[in-house]
């Protein structure tokens, strides 16, 4: 009698081949792709609060700086006069003020001893054009060419600490009266910094009552702020932009809304 042959059940392995099948390798590659999209959130999440934290490392290391400028030197930075001040004055204050140079780029002429006429036509994040003329033993902060960025197209304008691409200028701004400090916002004007700030809408008197509403609320209590009277360390939040409160979107963990800053303004005023 004739012996039957075994019904074949898919394509046999060939012997001495133990690995995947393609069928096999898909559902692995599957899983792996389930889990990753999974866990995409929380990595996001991870990575900006690691750059949060760079960035308020940043803001501290500049305030202790500008106190040992200060220190050595009898002046908060922006406070001495240099004829090589842009805009003619020699006063670095009204050169913020009208726009000929920024506080960022101010506080890193004083901080990294950098002469203003070099500060405005030389690219510092350069290493090559930093070797040899910025000197450790004569700044007052820590630098690294990476600490310096082309923000809004002003050079040298020192970074919050983030990868490039998404690095944002430190903002400084000084009391505009040395001889009456008092703890009061309308001290500082938001003109010191206004070419990084393109986002904002509306006048002059609207973004300086913005500035000094939002300074005054989150001072205490954020890392990307700080007033101590004299002057004022601003650095963008998670969001990228400056003066708008970071808000966690509830149905992405780790995401942040973009809030709308001409809405935000127009609540506040309305006092809804």
């Amino acid at each position: 009698m004739r012996m039957r042959k075994p019904e074949s059940r898919g394509t046999p392995r060939p012997p001495g081949l133990t690995g995947f099948t393609l069928v096999e390798l898909l559902v692995v590659i599957s899983i792996i792709l389930l889990l990753a999209m999974l866990l995409m959130p929380t990595i996001q999440m991870i990575i900006r609060q690691f750059y949060a934290g760079r960035s308020a490392m940043m803001v501290r290391s500049l305030h202790d700086g500008a106190l040992l400028y200060e220190q050595e030197t009898k002046f908060l930075p922006g406070e001495k006069k240099d004829t090589k001040v842009p805009g003619g004055t020699g006063d670095p204050r009204q050169a913020m003020n009208n726009g000929s140079i920024t506080g960022s780029q101010v506080l890193a002429a004083c901080l990294f001893n950098i002469e203003y006429d070099e500060l405005l036509h030389r690219d510092f994040s350069d290493r090559n054009v930093a070797e040899g003329r910025i000197e450790a033993s004569k700044t007052y902060a820590t630098f690294k060419p990476e600490y310096l960025i082309n923000g809004a197209g002003k050079l040298n304008s020192i970074s919050d600490g983030f990868p490039k691409g998404k690095a944002k200028p430190v903002c400084y701004f000084l009391a505009s009266n040395k001889t009456e400090y008092v703890d009061k916002v309308s001290q500082f004007r938001i003109a010191d910094n206004a070419a990084y700030m393109e986002d904002l809408q509306g006048s002059d008197d609207e973004k300086q009552e913005l500035f000094e509403d939002w300074v005054t609320r989150r001072a205490k209590t954020s890392n990307v702020v700080f007033n101590n009277g004299r002057f004022i360390l601003l650095a963008p939040g998670l969001n990228r932009k400056y003066i708008v409160d970071d808000v966690e979107d509830p149905d992405a963990p780790g995401q942040i809304i973009q809030d709308d800053i001409t809405n935000d303004y127009g609540k506040r005023r309305s006092g809804s």
